[in-house]
């Protein structure tokens, strides 16, 4: 009687490993969908404060010099700080 010693997966390893990879693949693409949408929301945050900071800091600087006698700078309507 001889052993008969063979190389390479069996069907049914190959199949086990496959469903292990599809598993892991289900769990991970959420995980990752939801990472990207964290960072996407994190710019636009970031951005939106970045805005903020603009327009409060040219109302400071417009209204410092309406006080003393010079013209403003600043955009007077929407259109135009949507432009600045």
């Amino acid at each position: 009687m001889t052993l008969r010693s063979s190389f390479g997966f069996s069907l049914f390893e190959l199949m086990i490993a496959v469903a292990v990879i599809g598993i892991v693949s289900a769990l991970a693409v959420p995980a990752y969908s939801g990472y990207i949408e964290t960072a996407n929301m994190t710019k636009v945050t970031a951005n939106f404060e970045q805005g903020v900071r603009v327009a409060q800091y040219t109302f400071a600087k417009d209204k410092a010099r309406i006080t003393i006698g010079i013209s403003a700078s600043g955009p007077n309507d929407a259109d135009s700080w949507l432009r600045y």
